[in-house]
């Protein structure tokens, strides 16, 4: 039997259900199994990986900013015990625009997802790369994935990155029905 790894950008496939599927709540620990089953029914899972970050923390956190980092730490807490799941975190930083508006941006996440990506590929521990993404910083591991014969299916919502749409094996549109499947 074939083996995948899903790879989950967590910013990204919250964006895309807040977005596009705002009523629907799917049980995140189910989705590396359903994505399994939805490319071929004979692939196993050999795991999950979640990328994401906590929350920026400022110097003096109010309450609110307490509060989502305690969310957020929860979360990943809770998903740390999903069978055949596990979580990678990078860190989040503040930028300015030009008018001094702040902005955040997830550091380390696409390097994570990298390293796991080639590292699985490059020893044959895999056959199957699941992503759940949009960002085209992923086409070079993608690229080195392939060197190694793993075929790459990526699941993606409206806003994706058309070199990664292009890079990608098979591509298939996150769906409510999908969602469906695996809801809480």
């Amino acid at each position: 039997m074939a083996s995948a790894a899903v790879f989950i950008d967590g910013q990204y496939f919250h964006k895309i259900r807040e977005e596009e599927f705002p009523k629907t709540y799917p049980d995140i620990s189910k989705l590396g199994s359903e994505l399994c089953k939805t490319i071929d029914t004979e692939v196993e899972l050999l795991r999950s990986y979640y990328y994401d970050a906590m929350p920026y923390k400022s110097t003096n956190p109010d309450v609110k900013e307490l509060n989502l980092r305690e969310r957020k730490r929860k979360m990943f807490e809770a998903f740390s015990y999903f069978e055949d799941f596990e979580v990678r975190t990078g860190r989040c930083i503040r930028v300015f625009d030009g008018q001094g508006n702040p902005r955040f941006l997830q550091k380390g996440i696409d390097t994570e997802l990298s390293i796991d990506l080639t590292g699985l590929s490059a020893t044959g521990k895999i056959e199957h790369a699941i992503l759940v993404a949009g960002d085209g910083d992923f086409v070079p591991p993608i690229r080195a994935a392939k060197q190694h014969g793993v075929k790459i299916w990526l699941f993606h919502g409206q806003s994706c990155s058309r070199a990664l749409i292009k890079e990608a094996d098979r591509r298939i549109p996150i769906t409510e029905e999908l969602l469906l499947r695996i809801k809480r």
